[in-house]
């Protein structure tokens, strides 16, 4: 029988919280990530085909939102595909 004195034990976080430090660290990842990413990119002496880019930028958004949830990794996202372009 599944009782909520059984659920509280198992799960000791609430759901869809995240920690204030996180999602701060994680505006800061974006706002220094994607700008240090493009950078790196433009130093490159071997031209990078587009595709590699938006990936680079896709997985500086997946990090992104590991660390601070939905919306900074969405901003980031957005932000990473106009800086492709």
């Amino acid at each position: 029988m599944d009782t909520d004195a059984s659920r509280s034990k198992t799960s000791t976080r609430s759901a869809g919280v995240l920690n204030p430090a996180r999602q701060i660290g994680a505006w800061v990842a974006t706002a220094v990530g994607l700008p240090l990413l493009t950078w790196v990119l433009q130093q490159v002496a071997e031209p990078i085909g587009l595709h590699n880019v938006l990936l680079l930028y896709l997985l500086a958004a997946v990090a992104v939102g590991v660390i601070g949830g939905v919306l900074p990794a969405v901003f980031a996202a957005v932000t990473g595909f106009l800086l492709a372009k």
